[in-house]
């Protein structure tokens, strides 16, 4: 990870340096940038580009998630840009790895059977398309307690009309243009992989992250609600960054680079 301040923007190419480092912190604005300005932002490094906005948190039109929003890559071959407007009193924090390291840390048999895997994803265990983790977790999904495996889908998929059965292929890992291997993820829709059995798919992809997260500390869970009751989960510092937020910063990560978990169990504002 790279730590810039707000006023290199006009010296640094923005770009280059998340391609280079994969993340990049951008801190001391004096204040929080609107949509348009993040827009004009976005526009200067990166081209024109077409933005999708979420606000994540507890305020009004917030997505809030007791689950957190499990280990996943926002999309393929695209760029994230997170803005802190205002802090929690506690929570919210949020972990980073690389989806290349998590490879590199994997024992040579496991290895080689991921490169193997094409896995499937869609809807199946989610309330309907584009659905957010709220609205999620509010319809029962539920994560485990290192965001590796999915434990519960949503209640009632099946008669839901809004459901959508749709899926999609790929690899599980794929390649840059140097033919190093990076991790593809999305836990909560994930389906199984081409060939195997759901339950065979969740134990080997949760045994997979656990070897190259190295999870030391997990989250506790309410075992009648299996929602999170605290936001202590930990992993070793060489594997995971666990960012603190401060006022104003400002978060750009290349996908296919980086894997990332928002912990949003406990925010308070």
């Amino acid at each position: 990870m790279l730590i810039l301040n707000s006023d290199q923007l006009r010296l640094k190419n923005i770009k280059n340096l998340v391609d280079i480092h994969g993340l990049v912190l951008l801190r001391g604005f004096l204040k929080p940038l609107d949509e348009a300005e993040l827009n004009g932002l976005v526009t200067q490094h990166f081209g024109a580009r077409q933005l999708r906005f979420r606000k994540l948190g507890n305020s009004q039109g917030s997505l809030l998630c007791k689950t957190g929003l499990e280990w996943h890559s926002d999309g393929h071959a695209c760029y994230t840009v997170l803005h802190c407007h205002k802090t929690p009193q506690r929570g919210g924090d949020t972990l980073f790895t690389s989806s290349y390291g998590i490879l590199d840390r994997l024992d040579d048999e496991i290895r080689k059977i991921a490169e193997q895997c094409i896995a499937v994803y869609g809807n199946r265990y989610t309330f309907c398309k584009g659905s957010p983790s709220a609205v999620d977790c509010n319809k029962g999904l539920r994560m485990n307690e290192t965001g590796t495996k999915l434990l519960k889908p949503v209640r009632n998929w099946a008669t839901n009309p809004e459901k959508d059965d749709s899926t999609f292929s790929m690899p599980l890992i794929e390649y840059d243009e140097y033919g190093r291997g990076f991790l593809v993820l999305d836990i909560r829709h994930f389906i199984q992989f081409e060939g195997w059995e759901v339950d065979a798919s969740r134990r080997f992809l949760d045994t997979l992250l656990k070897m190259g997260l190295l999870p030391i500390k997990q989250s506790k869970l309410d075992y009648r609600t299996l929602l999170a009751v605290d936001d202590t989960a930990e992993f070793d510092a060489n594997c995971v960054y666990r960012h603190k937020w401060m006022p104003n910063d400002l978060m750009i990560w290349d996908n296919n680079q980086v894997v990332s978990w928002i912990l949003f169990s406990l925010i308070l504002f």
